[in-house]
């Protein structure tokens, strides 16, 4: 997911005459190496929830969503609350970020708006923006003369399964739905 999500927004940072990427860097062009890092952020962000948090049942994908919606809060979390992930990551030698001392703050250029949980967004690179997956819903109407088993209403769910079959199957990764 990781993978697709950023070759579509770094199609926008391409020459339009040559293809290639443009090189970015924050004294060359400020605004836009802000932007493909806010791209970079939010792309990974999106295909962490994705991939790894909606593979599981839905007990386990509100239990993911809890966690990240806590460690994103408060890092301190893991140690109190999540014991189990605590002693893992005692076990590896981790270290918890300083985000007083570290060029990097710990907060999101642009974070996700949440409803429910993560599950409700979705990362549109072209735009560089967060949007509900109901706003992604095409118009709808119904012909008079269509047979009831021929009717299939756009939901939450067929949005969802759209996006990852269009962003995908371009890049040639294989798709189970």
């Amino acid at each position: 997911i990781l993978e697709s999500m950023l070759a579509k927004a770094f199609g926008k940072f391409k020459n339009a005459e040559t293809g290639a990427d443009e090189e970015l860097t924050p004294e060359k062009d400020s605004k836009k190496f802000k932007q493909r890092m806010q791209d970079i952020e939010c792309c990974f962000f999106f295909s962490l929830v994705w991939s790894i948090g909606k593979s599981g049942t839905s007990d386990a994908q509100m239990k993911f969503s809890n966690f990240l919606e806590n460690y994103l809060a408060n890092v301190d979390c893991i140690e109190s609350n999540y014991i189990g992930v605590w002693n893992l990551l005692l076990m590896r030698h981790w270290k918890k970020p300083d985000f007083l001392t570290s060029p990097v703050k710990g907060m999101f250029a642009l974070p996700m708006p949440m409803k429910s949980d993560y599950y409700d967004c979705v990362y549109v690179a072209e735009d560089s923006k967060w949007k509900m997956w109901a706003d992604m819903l095409p118009s709808f109407t119904i012909p008079a003369d269509t047979q009831f088993s021929n009717i299939v209403v756009p939901n939450n769910y067929t949005a969802q399964f759209s996006y990852m079959i269009e962003l995908l199957v371009p890049q040639k990764k294989h798709v189970l739905m």
